[in-house]
C-alpha cells in the first residue's frame, strides 16, 4: 500500500511541476515477460554493470534458480550493460558479485544453504560468453544468446534453452532433464540423466547422451552421436550419425550414412536417399521411397518382404539371409535383426503421418 501511494505521489508530482521523476515502478522492471519468472517473489537487490560484448558471465550458486537471457537489441544498442535482479529471503548480502574486467568476466557466486529458492534473473548483451553451475536448484534457464561458450552444468534439477547459438554449446544436467526449444546451434554436447527434448539442433558436431530418453525434431549436423537407454524419437536426421539405445530408436527420415543399433528394442526407420545405413536390432522396420538405389543385406528369423523385389535368398534353419539390388542397386543397405525384419516402399507424405502417432506414444516415456 505504501508503495502505491508513493508512486500515485510521483505521478501526481510530475503532472503539477513538469519535472521528469522517475517512476518507483521502474524499480521492479518486468523481467522475461514470456514466463513471468520473478513476479512472484519480492525484488531484494539489483545490480547494474558495464561489460563488453563477447565477456563471460561466471555463476557458481546454491539453492538458487538461474534465468539468463539477452536484452532487446533495440534497448541496449551498444551491447555494454549487464543487469542483475536478485529476488528471494535471504537477501543480497549472501551473494558476491565480481568485476574482474582484466580478464573479461563477471564472477556471482553466493553461501545459501537455506532451503528457500532464490531466484537470480540475469540480463546480459546478445553476444556474451556464459558458464553456470548450480546446486540444488530446480531450474537453470538460458535464451536467445549468440556467443562464442556456452557451459550449464546443473548438479540437481532442470537446464532449459532457448535460441542460442555457439561455437560450443555444453549442458549437463546431473540428476534433471534437458529442454531446448526453438534452435539450438554449434558443436553441441548434451548429457541428462534424465529425458533430453529438444526441437532444431543444427552444428557440425551434436552429441547426445541420456540415462533415460531422447526426442528431438530436426537434426542437421555433420556428424550426430545419440546414446540413450530408453526410447530414441527423431522426426529428421540429416548428417553421418551413430544411433544406439537399449530401448526403441525411431527415425521419421534419415539422410545421411548411419550406424543405428538397439540392445533390446525395435528399430522404426525411413531412409530417404541413397545412403549407407546398418542396422540392429531384435526387431527392425525399414521403409524407403519407390525410387531409392540400394543394394539390400538383410538377416532375421522372419523376413517380411514385397515379392516384387528381386532376390537371391539363402536360409537355415534359424534364421534367413537375403540380398537383393533396388532399382538397379547402390549404397548398402545392412539390417540383422535376431526376430522379425519388415521392409515396405512408402512415400514421405505416408512415412510424415505416421510418424506422427508414433510420437504420440512417446508421451508414456515423458516424465
Amino acid at each position: 500500500m505504501a508503495a502505491a501511494v508513493k508512486l500515485l505521489i510521483n505521478q501526481l508530482c510530475c503532472h503539477f511541476t513538469g519535472h521528469k521523476i522517475k517512476p518507483l515502478v521502474s524499480v521492479f522492471p518486468r523481467l522475461f515477460h514470456a514466463t513471468d519468472h520473478v513476479s512472484d517473489v519480492r525484488l531484494t537487490k539489483t545490480w547494474r554493470l558495464k561489460v563488453e560484448p563477447f565477456w563471460k558471465l561466471r555463476v557458481n550458486v546454491c539453492g538458487c534458480n538461474v534465468y539468463v537471457e539477452s536484452f532487446d537489441p533495440n534497448v541496449n544498442l551498444d551491447g555494454k550493460e549487464m543487469h542483475v535482479y536478485l529476488k528471494g529471503s535471504e537477501g543480497a548480502d549472501s551473494y558476491n558479485i565480481v568485476d574482474q574486467s582484466k580478464i573479461k568476466t563477471i564472477s556471482i557466486s553466493n553461501t545459501n544453504e537455506g532451503g528457500n529458492l532464490d531466484k537470480l534473473c540475469i540480463k546480459v548483451p546478445v553476444a556474451f560468453n556464459i558458464d553456470i553451475c548450480s546446486k540444488n536448484s530446480a531450474v537453470i534457464s538460458v535464451s536467445s544468446l549468440e556467443s562464442n561458450c556456452v557451459s550449464v552444468e546443473a548438479e540437481n534439477g532442470d537446464i532449459h534453452v532457448k535460441n542460442l547459438k555457439g561455437k560450443a554449446i555444453t549442458l549437463q544436467a546431473k540428476k534433471g532433464t534437458i529442454i531446448s526449444k526453438t534452435l539450438l546451434q554449434g558443436n553441441l554436447s548434451l548429457n541428462g540423466c534424465s529425458m533430453i527434448k529438444t526441437d532444431r539442433l543444427q552444428g557440425p558436431s551434436i552429441q547426445l547422451t541420456s540415462n533415460s530418453s531422447i526426442f528431438t525434431q530436426d537434426i542437421y549436423a555433420e556428424d550426430v552421436t545419440i546414446q540413450a537407454r530408453n526410447t530414441v524419437g527423431i522426426k529428421s536426421m540429416h548428417g553421418n550419425s551413430k544411433i544406439f539405445s537399449e530401448g526403441d530408436i525411431n527415425i521419421g527420415t534419415l539422410e545421411g550414412k548411419s550406424n543405428i543399433s538397439s540392445a533390446k528394442g525395435a528399430v522404426n526407420v525411413y531412409i530417404a536417399n541413397p545412403t549407407p545405413v546398418a542396422v540392429i536390432s531384435d526387431n527392425i522396420q525399414i521403409s524407403a521411397p519407390s525410387d531409392l538405389t540400394a543394394n539390400l543385406n538383410f538377416n532375421a528369423s522372419i523376413l517380411d518382404i514385397p515379392e516384387y523385389i528381386s532376390q537371391q535368398s539363402t536360409s537355415s534353419q534359424m534364421d534367413h539371409e537375403l540380398r537383393a539390388e533396388l532399382n538397379g542397386g547402390g549404397p548398402v543397405i545392412q539390417a540383422l535383426a535376431k526376430h522379425r525384419f519388415k521392409f515396405a516402399i512408402k512415400t514421405w507424405l505416408e512415412r510424415t503421418m505416421e510418424y506422427r502417432k508414433l510420437e504420440k506414444t512417446f508421451a508414456d516415456d515423458q516424465p
